[in-house]
């Protein structure tokens, strides 16, 4: 790996719930490395991808699974990645299988809004993968502008060796995308089984693209500062199923001196009282000064505003300090 790709990755920082969600079984960091600073991010090779790779491997058109179960997996599976039904709404058909060491794997549908890609998929087994087995491969999104990438993946047993899964994965450029050439090499599922974990190797090679779903953004430029912490909204994208807040924070050097594990979240509710759910997508930057965004739930058509309230968490060993920023309002109209 050369020195540039190297500096690439140690800017890549994992998004914390996807670390605790323990379902989603991307991530390989143990517990006690969760809590290390961001100079040391978690950057497990088997989830961040380089800034290039090989096209190789075909992929062949054929009929969806004959999977008996699940008209929409968004809404089966969505829950826990952030996803809500309306994904399904805007999906392009994608109907590739690939079929390997006795395992078929068919990608469904797939939807881009420009900075995460969600992609359905059906598996079905000769061999039993337990209830919900592990792929530990992410897409890779082939364009020059996309310089990291970080996801999640849920997968359940659904009848017999018949299963679904949703996988998303972002770039972390701060680039909007006008389409996504989508290249996934499945090198492997993880049959989880308490501590004993078995793979079953294969190759399952999926190449694709997207075109981004129509996306309107409109410039914030608004900042909130206490106890040595600066939170900025740059920016806001909304689509036809989801808005996305492309935000800034800076730390002193007294705060990261003083804490070991510092993260900042957005919580959002409208001027009608309803509460917005969302995933980060991921972020890069240096201790100081970090870049990420994070994807909520369709806008409520008759809200006006949006009050944005940033969450800070600080930990070291096993004390911990949360506090509120001030609200960050954005007028809708």
């Amino acid at each position: 790996m050369n020195d540039k790709i190297k500096k690439e990755l140690q800017k890549i920082e994992i998004p914390t719930e996807l670390r605790e969600r323990s379902k989603l079984g991307i991530w390989k960091a143990k517990s006690e490395q969760q809590k290390r600073k961001f100079k040391q991010p978690l950057a497990v090779a088997a989830i961040i991808l380089g800034l290039s790779i090989a096209m190789v491997g075909f992929v062949f058109p054929a009929m969806a699974s004959n999977i008996p179960l699940i008209s929409n997996i968004y809404k089966f599976l969505g829950e826990e990645l952030g996803i809500n039904e309306e994904y399904q709404e805007n999906s392009t058909e994608i109907n590739m299988a690939q079929e390997n060491n006795g395992i078929k794997v068919t990608i469904n549908e797939a939807v881009f809004d420009g900075q995460t890609v969600m992609i359905t998929y059906s598996v079905e087994s000769e061999h039993d993968l337990g209830d919900e087995p592990l792929i530990l491969n992410l897409p890779n999104i082939l364009d020059e502008d996309a310089h990291g990438l970080a996801g999640g993946s849920i997968i359940k047993k659904v009848g017999g060796n018949e299963y679904v899964g949703l996988m998303t994965v972002s770039h972390l450029s701060e680039k909007y995308l006008n389409s996504a050439n989508i290249h996934w090499e499945i090198e492997s599922f993880t049959i989880v089984n308490g501590e004993q974990n078995n793979e079953i190797e294969g190759n399952w090679n999926f190449e694709f693209n997207l075109e981004a779903t129509e996306s309107q953004t409109r410039l914030i430029g608004q900042s909130v500062e206490n106890e040595g912490i600066q939170l900025s909204i740059e920016e806001m994208s909304e689509t036809p199923m989801s808005f996305i807040l492309h935000y800034e924070q800076k730390l002193t050097v007294n705060v990261q001196n003083n804490w070991h594990y510092i993260v900042i979240d957005l919580e959002v509710k409208d001027d009608l009282g309803n509460e917005y759910s969302g995933v980060k997508n991921g972020g890069f930057g240096s201790d100081s000064h970090q870049i990420w965004s994070k994807t909520f739930e369709k806008i409520q058509p008759n809200a006006t505003k949006l009050i944005v309230t940033p969450h800070v968490t600080f930990k070291k060993d096993n004390e911990r300090e949360d506090i509120m920023l001030d609200d960050i309002v954005i007028d809708l109209n």
